[in-house]
C-alpha cells in the first residue's frame, strides 16, 4: 500500500495533554508515504509529546485571520501532495490557501470530520450555527475532498454538501495495550471517562449506581477519571462526601494499567463520533456497557457488550448488574472474541489502508 512518491501535510487543531492514538496512527502512515510533516497551535508546544515527533513539525494559529497566511508559508516551504486538515480549525484556511497559490491542481485538501455536531436548543443561536454550518461545508467544503470517522457526522455534513464523504474510522494502537482476560472482580469496578457532561453524561452513571447500591448491590466501584467538569457533575449528585463506592482519579498517561486495575468499561455517552476509549477497553479484554447512540452501534454486536437504552438509567443499571453476575469463564471467552474481532478490525495497519486508498482516489 506504498504511496511512496507523496508528501502529506497534517494540519491538526489538537493540544490535548497526551497523543494517543490520533497521532499515533498519523507516525504509523508516515512510513508509507515519501514524507510528512505536522502543523499544529502555538500552545502544542507546551506539551512533552510534540518532543516524540521526528518528522517536520510547523505551529500556526487555527481558526484566525493570520491562519491562511501562515499556512500559505508553510505549505510553499513544505510543498506538499495532500493537506489533511483534522479538527476543523485549520479547514477554510487550508483552502483558502491552496486556493491563492493557485496550487489545486497539484495539491489536494483533505478535512477528516471528527467531532461530533449537534445544534443548541436556543432557536436564534441554532440558526446561526446553521449559516456557520453551511459556510464551512456547503461553501468552503465544495474545494475539499471530506472523510468522516462517523457515518452519523457524514450525514450531518450532507446536510450542507452534497459531494460523496468517505468513511474511514479510527484506528487504534494495540501495541500500546496490554491485553489480558483475567479480571479482578472482589470488588467488581466500572471504569468511565470524564469529559466535558454534555457528550459524556456520567451523570446517568452516578444515578445508575446510586440504584444498585440501593438494591443492596454492595461489592462494586464506579472509577471516573477526571474530565472538564467531572468534580462539578459529582458534587451536583453526591456531594463532596464522596460514597465508599465511587472514586475519581486523575488521567493517565498510560492507559493499559488503568485498563488493568478495572473489571468492566463503561461509555454513557450522549454524543460521540468513533469512541476511542470503547475500542481499547474491549481489545485490552474489558466487557463493555454502552448506550445505544448510533456513533458507537459498531461495537454493540460483540459478544461482551452490555447495551443500554439511552437515557434509561434503570436499563443502565440493569446491564451493569447483568455484567457483574456473568459467568466469569464465559465471560472471559466473549471477551476474546471481542478482542480479536476489533484488533483486527481497528488496527493502525487497517486505518492506513483505507487513507491511503482514499488518497488515491482524488
Amino acid at each position: 500500500m506504498e504511496f511512496q512518491d507523496k508528501r502529506i501535510l497534517v494540519c491538526s487543531h489538537y493540544s490535548a495533554p497526551y497523543a494517543g492514538n490520533f497521532i499515533k496512527s498519523f507516525l504509523f502512515l508516515s512510513k508509507y508515504v515519501s514524507e510528512i510533516a505536522f502543523v499544529f497551535p502555538l500552545e502544542t508546544k507546551e506539551r512533552d509529546w510534540i518532543k516524540d515527533i521526528k518528522h517536520k513539525v510547523y505551529f500556526a494559529s487555527p481558526v484566525s485571520p493570520k491562519s491562511c497566511q501562515e499556512l500559505e508559508s508553510i505549505i510553499q516551504d513544505f510543498q506538499p501532495n495532500i493537506v489533511h486538515c483534522n479538527f476543523e480549525g485549520y479547514d477554510i484556511a487550508a483552502v483558502q490557501a491552496i486556493r491563492h497559490l493557485d496550487m489545486k491542481k497539484h495539491c489536494k485538501v483533505v478535512w477528516q470530520l471528527h467531532d461530533a455536531f449537534s445544534y443548541v436548543p436556543h432557536p436564534i443561536k441554532s440558526l446561526y450555527q446553521r449559516l456557520c454550518f453551511y459556510r464551512h461545508y456547503g461553501y468552503y467544503g465544495r474545494f475539499a475532498h471530506i472523510c468522516s470517522v462517523s457515518e452519523v457526522n457524514a450525514n450531518f455534513v450532507h446536510r450542507f454538501n452534497k459531494q460523496p464523504i468517505t468513511f474511514i474510522p479510527n484506528g487504534t494502537d494495540t501495541e500500546r495495550l496490554h491485553i489480558t482476560f483475567e479480571r479482578s472482580r472482589k470488588p467488581f469496578i466500572f471504569l468511565a471517562f470524564g469529559g466535558r457532561n454534555i457528550s459524556k453524561r456520567i451523570d446517568l452513571l452516578i444515578r445508575a449506581a446510586q440504584l444498585l447500591h440501593k438494591q443492596q448491590e454492595q461489592n462494586f466501584e464506579v472509577w471516573l477519571t477526571n474530565g472538564t467538569d467531572t468534580q462539578q457533575v459529582v458534587n451536583e449528585k453526591v456531594g463532596s462526601n464522596l460514597p465508599s463506592w465511587l472514586k475519581i482519579i486523575e488521567q493517565q498517561t498510560d492507559v493499559s494499567k488503568l485498563y488493568d486495575s478495572v473489571s468492566c468499561f463503561v461509555s454513557t455517552s450522549e454524543h460521540e463520533t468513533f469512541s476511542y476509549a470503547i475500542c481499547e477497553a474491549s481489545i485490552s479484554g474489558l466487557p463493555v456497557v454502552q448506550s445505544d447512540i448510533e456513533p458507537t452501534m459498531w461495537n454493540a454486536g460483540n459478544p461482551s457488550t452490555f447495551v443500554f437504552h439511552f437515557p434509561d438509567i434503570k436499563d443502565l443499571a440493569e446491564q451493569m448488574k447483568k455484567v457483574m453476575e456473568y459467568d466469569p469463564a464465559q465471560l472471559e471467552e466473549r471477551c476474546r472474541k471481542t478482542s480479536k474481532t476489533n484488533a483486527h478490525k481497528y488496527s493502525l495497519e487497517a486505518w492506513a489502508t483505507k487513507v491511503i486508498d482514499f488518497y488515491r482516489s482524488l
